[in-house]
C-alpha cells in the first residue's frame, strides 16, 4: 500500500528516524526504503526490513533520488519523510489513508514550506500514478532551481525554487488538490531543524569559523542545538554503539558565543529536549512491528 522513503548521511540521525517509521507504520502494508546519501556509511544491520539504495547514475543525491524514487514504486502511494523529522504516533496515517482515496487529493503535507505554497519532502504522503502523469510534462519533478542568482544579482533579489516546489505547482495546475498541513507543532510529529546541513558545515569549517557562521544564522545555531540534543537521543539509546562526533567536541563553546542569541537559544533547547523526551518515550512504549 505504501513506500516510506528518506535520504540518509549520517547512521545515528537515519537509525532514530527508522526507530520510529517502523512503529508508525503497520508492517504488512509498509515498504521501508533509505538513500545512502553518505556514500556508503549506513550499515544495513541498523536497519532490518528497510533497503539500502546506493548512489547510481540516476540517483546520484538527494535531489535525484525523490524522482527515482517516484518512478521505481510499487505501491499505490509513496511518503517522502526526512531524517530530522520523526512520527511519534501510529495514528498518523490511519487518519491520512481515507482522504488519499479521494480521486481529486494528489497529496497531503504533514509540514509544508512556511514562505511558500509549497509540501517539500519533508513529510509529505503522495499519491504515485498522479504525481507519474505530472512528471510527464515536467520530468525534473523535485529537483530545484535557480531563477535569478550571482555574482552580479543583489543577495535580496535572489530567487529560486526548492526542492519540491516546482511539481507542488504543477500538480495543482494539473487540477489536483494538495493539502498542505502543519502538524510539527505540539502533535504527533517531531521535527528538529538543520541537523544534516549543520553536520556537514562543521565537517568542512573549522571551530572558529562556525561559531562565526552560527551567529549570523539561524540554520546553524539550530542544528547545532538539535545536533546536540540527538546524539545525546542516540547514545542513552544505543550505548553500545556510542557516537562521539568531532561536530559536538566545541559546540557549548560556540553556543556560548552567541551573545544575543542566547535567550531565543534557551527557548529552543527545552523545545529540542521536550521533543526528544516525546520521540524517546514514543520508541520506549511501542515495540517495533
Amino acid at each position: 500500500m505504501l513506500t516510506v522513503f528518506t535520504s540518509a548521511v549520517y547512521p545515528d540521525l537515519a537509525r532514530l528516524w527508522y526507530a520510529c517509521v517502523i512503529r508508525a507504520f503497520p508492517p504488512d502494508t509498509t515498504s521501508f526504503e533509505i538513500f545512502d546519501d553518505s556514500g556508503g556509511a549506513l550499515d544495513a544491520s541498523w536497519f532490518p526490513r528497510a533497503t539500502i539504495l546506493p548512489r547510481t547514475d540516476s540517483r546520484r543525491d538527494f535531489q535525484e533520488s525523490y524522482n527515482d524514487a517516484i518512478r521505481r514504486a510499487k505501491t499505490p502511494f509513496l511518503a517522502f519523510i526526512d531524517t530530522d523529522i520523526f512520527w511519534t504516533s501510529s495514528g498518523v496515517w490511519l487518519e491520512l489513508h481515507p482522504y488519499l482515496q479521494r480521486p481529486s487529493l494528489a497529496a497531503i503535507a504533514c509540514i509544508s514550506r512556511r514562505h511558500r505554497p509549497s509540501h517539500g519532502t519533508f513529510a509529505v504522503v503522495l499519491n504515485v500514478s498522479k504525481y507519474r502523469s505530472v512528471m510527464n510534462s515536467l520530468p525534473d519533478g523535485f529537483l530545484p532551481m535557480n531563477v535569478r542568482f550571482g555574482p552580479n544579482v543583489p543577495m535580496d533579489d535572489w530567487f529560486g525554487y526548492d526542492t519540491g516546489d516546482r511539481i507542488t505547482h504543477a500538480v495543482r495546475e494539473a487540477g489536483y488538490e494538495v493539502q498542505l498541513r502543519q502538524q510539527a507543532e505540539g502533535g504527533p510529529l517531531v521535527c528538529f531543524e538543520s541537523v544534516t546541513m549543520y553536520r556537514r558545515t562543521a565537517e568542512h569549517v573549522e571551530e572558529h569559523s562556525l561559531a562565526s557562521m552560527a551567529r549570523n544564522s539561524n540554520w546553524l545555531w539550530r542544528g547545532c542545538i538539535c545536533s546536540l540534543v540527538l546524539e545525546r537521543l542516540h547514545n542513552r539509546l544505543y550505548p553500545a554503539t556510542k557516537i562521539h562526533s568531532h561536530r559536538s567536541a566545541g559546540a557549548f563553546g560556540m553556543l556560548m558565543g552567541m551573545g544575543s542569541r542566547w535567550p531565543r537559544g534557551l527557548r529552543f533547547t527545552a523545545s529540542c529536549l521536550r521533543a526528544a523526551g516525546q520521540v524517546e518515550r514514543f520508541l520506549l512504549s511501542a515495540p517495533p512491528h
